[in-house]
């Protein structure tokens, strides 16, 4: 019988080390010598200690037959460091067709674009693959137009959301294969309905849908009402099982997956006023019990007739003043890609199992419609994923947990000003990093909230310093400071490490809306560099796994793309 655990088989200690978190095992292994050697040695431990350490997981069944754990472990770390040179190639220029483009997204390594066969509404959508070598697919076209849709390339899946013509009480959600455009196989009802009463007629300019392994959901948004009303709506698109509804009357949302069983919605409400005046993140439990709803009937349902769901935690932002609103413009919440869909894949396919990092963006206004202010600024605010998800382990699901800003905000943040009005159609998020470029696109700059990598990579390049001695963003606003940095820094990459010392200030000024400074220390990292080309007409960028995307939205469509140049494990060492 061992007496300690220097007699344990070194095959049975990494065995329980896989049991613990990466951190643990790193403790562990600075006990002494021996173990610090063991785990260093293991590649098995360093594989589970690198995924862990990056927010990844390995899709099952995405191993490729001759794939090892050292060369998966190779893929993961050149991956890694690829995005901490930001070592782009030069972009590559993909024209989108003569057809107008009317809708589109990014998903894994697809621009797909929605567009008119007739010059009318949407009916019709193109596949078209980042990787020039592969030929575009044949278009998918429809026999009714449509308002919004998104597409699962993994599940070969696309969710077509549009409504009745005549009886806007009716929106649909159409299931189809993206291979043939035809009812997708796994679907039992291939067309799901939702039926809402006169009170809540949806507007087809505030639509969104999303799918999230085997659940679809959709969002609803109600314009005519002067203080704004949402529905969130979510099924089983293979059973056709409706598994949750929110709703509000007082104010409107956006929302994103925490993970695959937790849904997170950014509320912007009102409170005893008749304007937006509060601010609060909600967290929901997805119930996948499909005898909950036994005795409906599939694959109609009339909304009202179900019950609201109820957050179980609710993160409360500071108050604000009397005399401000929250602006019903450009209210978002990001974050990318869909937890479980493939983010890179070499000898295995990684994948983000959470959200990260969540990127948010609202503005606040003054209510007086003569107010000299006619441009507030908005704030971009970045919420640490792992935190949510601390907050949910011990969570017993029996009544909303509340948190006020006090008890989470400063710590759980990172908060920055931006003149700048974000396109709501740029997912500038993907996974713990948010890409921006400078207006003339001259410099390309990544953040990154991992605080793994920040702390790990610290020293792998040399620290920027401003002028004036500082390290971080000393600009009020966020685009004047990037640019700033720019003009500051040498040939090559330049990289800023920010910890959680290192806050970020926002006074209650009169013309920003809060009652209370802002303090927020989410330590990010900042690395950026020359781009090498300044007549790029592009208008935002965009991270999609190891491409960044430039999109034109001009007459003429197109994208630029940025392939991250990753070496295969036969080019360069461990």
């Amino acid at each position: 019988m061992a007496t300690s655990i220097g007699d344990i088989s070194p095959e049975v200690i990494i065995q329980i080390l896989h049991c613990c978190e990466y951190p643990s095992i790193l403790r562990f292994a600075a006990t002494c010598k021996t173990f610090s050697d063991l785990v260093a040695q293991s590649t098995s431990l360093q594989l589970h200690i690198e995924l862990e350490a990056n927010g990844l997981e390995i899709v099952k069944g995405s191993s490729k037959r001759e794939a090892t754990y050292f060369g998966i472990l190779e893929d993961l770390r050149h991956f890694r460091d690829s995005w901490l040179s930001l070592n782009f190639g030069p972009p590559i220029v993909r024209p989108l067709g003569e057809s107008q483009m009317l809708m589109w997204e990014l998903r894994e390594g697809f621009y797909i674009k929605a567009y008119s066969q007739t010059h009318g509404e949407a009916d019709a959508l193109q596949f078209i693959p980042l990787d020039a070598t592969r030929p575009d697919p044949s278009p998918l076209l429809f026999d009714f137009t449509f308002s919004e849709f998104t597409a699962d390339p993994g599940q070969a899946l696309v969710a077509i959301l549009f409504s009745d013509r005549a009886l806007r009480m009716n929106i649909h959600v159409q299931l189809c294969s993206s291979t043939t455009g035809l009812a997708h196989p796994s679907a039992q009802y291939p067309r799901l309905t939702a039926e809402f009463d006169s009170t809540f007629l949806p507007s087809t300019s505030d639509l969104g849908i999303e799918i999230m392994g085997h659940m679809v959901l959709i969002r609803l948004g109600l314009s005519d009402n002067p203080s704004r009303s949402y529905e969130v709506l979510i099924w089983n698109w293979q059973s056709g099982h409706f598994l949750m509804r929110i709703s509000s009357r007082e104010g409107i949302c956006d929302l994103t997956f925490l993970d695959h069983r937790h849904l997170v919605v950014l509320a912007a409400t009102r409170s005893t006023q008749e304007h937006l005046d509060t601010l609060a993140l909600l967290v929901y439990l997805i119930s996948d019990d499909a005898t909950t709803w036994q005795d409906f009937p599939l694959p109609r349902l009339k909304t009202m007739d179900y019950p609201v769901s109820q957050p179980i935690l609710r993160l409360e932002f500071p108050k604000i003043k009397e005399t401000f609103t929250i602006s019903r413009n450009r209210l978002l919440l990001q974050s990318k890609p869909t937890p479980g869909r493939i983010l890179y894949a070499k000898s295995a396919g990684f994948a983000c199992p959470y959200a990260i990092t969540l990127g948010m963006t609202f503005s606040l206004r003054l209510r007086e419609v003569n107010s000299r202010r006619a441009n507030p600024p908005f704030f971009r605010v970045f919420l640490d994923g792992k935190f949510l998800l601390d907050q949910l382990r011990n969570n017993t699901y029996t009544e909303t947990k509340i948190l006020p800003w006090s008890m989470w905000g400063t710590n759980a943040t990172r908060w920055f000003l931006d003149p700048m009005s974000p396109e709501y159609w740029i997912s500038w998020m993907s996974g713990s990093r948010f890409i921006a470029s400078t207006p003339d696109r001259s410099n390309h700059f990544v953040f990154d909230f991992s605080s793994p990598a920040i702390g790990r990579f610290q020293d792998r390049f040399p620290e920027l310093r401003t002028s004036g001695g500082e390290s971080g963003l000393t600009h009020r606003y966020l685009n004047p400071g990037l640019s700033q940095l720019a003009m500051e820094a040498s040939p090559g990459v330049s990289a800023i490490t920010v910890g959680a010392d290192n806050p970020s200030l926002i006074d209650p000024d009169n013309d920003i809306g809060f009652d209370e400074p802002i303090v927020s220390r989410l330590p990010y990292r900042l690395a950026f560099r020359d781009s090498g080309r300044t007549n790029l007409n592009y208008d935002a960028l965009q991270i999609s796994g190891d491409y960044v995307v430039g999109v034109s939205v001009g007459f003429y469509i197109c994208l630029f793309v940025y392939f991250l140049l990753i070496p295969s494990s036969s080019e360069v060492g461990a």
